[in-house]
């Protein structure tokens, strides 16, 4: 029980950090916008899994590398639509774009990135291991 309570004061602390970063952070100046190329990021909804890219946009990562994000939150049909039709530029549903792509939608998933190791078990319906 005490690592568990340290893994959550560590997780905690790590939020803390960022919303202080977010509160406090400056704005990039109204000049070097003029010359940032929009990107335009959808989002699924609005979670802690998503800290990561408000963050990048408060730090100026993103500035750094001549963009401007838009960070917006999308309903998955909305957000393919929008991506086929060239008003947005990524989206971070994998699953939802992995779908799509399966059924013959021309998008592609090109990173996932998480904090835990995926792991699928794939059985035939009749198998020794589901007999059990």
């Amino acid at each position: 029980m005490p690592h568990r309570r340290n893994e959550l004061t560590g997780k905690m602390l790590w939020v803390l950090v960022a919303a202080t970063v977010l509160v406090f952070a400056e704005p990039a100046g109204a000049q070097q916008k003029s010359k940032l190329r929009p990107l335009r990021i959808a989002l699924p909804s609005n979670t802690i899994a998503a800290t990561h890219f408000y963050v990048g946009k408060s730090l100026g990562i993103f500035e750094s590398y001549g963009f401007e994000p838009q960070i917006l939150v999308l309903e998955p049909r909305a957000a393919l639509a929008a991506l086929l039709t060239g008003d947005l530029d990524f989206y971070t549903a994998t699953g939802t774009t992995t779908r799509a792509a399966l059924r013959g939608v021309p998008v592609r998933v090109i990173m996932v990135g998480l904090n835990r190791p995926i792991m699928f078990w794939s059985l035939p319906r009749k198998s020794r291991a589901s007999s059990n």
